[in-house]
């Protein structure tokens, strides 16, 4: 099952946070720091009290198995750019022990829907390089990649 997660929710939400920052601080220890003390967890607590945003989660009975994190993105007055409306996701995680059972899967769908719903244009995301199973897991839901930021370490 999946909804809005609510503040109560973010105890387990932190625990896959922890598992992909893990993740990525073995991959890209320059950027991301070793933790020693748990995720603060403020920054997604203002995703939830957000109209402009959403978190959800997904359940297995009563435990949170994964989570979302979409923010939309209204473009409006732009001197190049044509107004858009995009729903942009920035997070989607799941627990390793859940991971290819269709949960992903799930909530990347719930992310279209959202989309739809409020009539946006699309759903952007980014992914990290060294991630391939998440670049593999976007491009089989259709996701082409449209931006490629490239940086050189001095």
């Amino acid at each position: 099952m999946i909804r809005e997660a609510q503040i109560n929710d973010l105890k387990q939400v932190s625990v896959i946070l922890k598992e992909v920052h893990l993740l990525h601080q073995e991959n890209r220890s320059d950027i991301f720091k070793e933790l020693k003390e748990p995720i603060d967890m403020t920054y997604h607590q203002k995703l939830i009290e957000d109209e402009a945003s959403k978190l959800y989660v997904q359940l297995d009975g009563d435990i949170v198995i994964g989570y979302m994190t979409l923010k939309l993105i209204e473009v409006k007055s732009h001197p190049v750019l044509k107004n858009k409306k995009i729903v942009k996701m920035e997070e989607l995680a799941l627990l390793k022990n859940y991971q290819g059972k269709g949960f992903g899967k799930s909530l990347f769908n719930k992310a279209i829907d959202y989309a739809k719903e409020i009539d946006a244009e699309k759903l952007d995301l980014q992914v990290w390089d060294f991630n391939i199973a998440a670049k593999e897991f976007y491009k089989k839901r259709g996701m082409k990649f449209k931006i490629h930021t490239l940086e050189y370490i001095v």
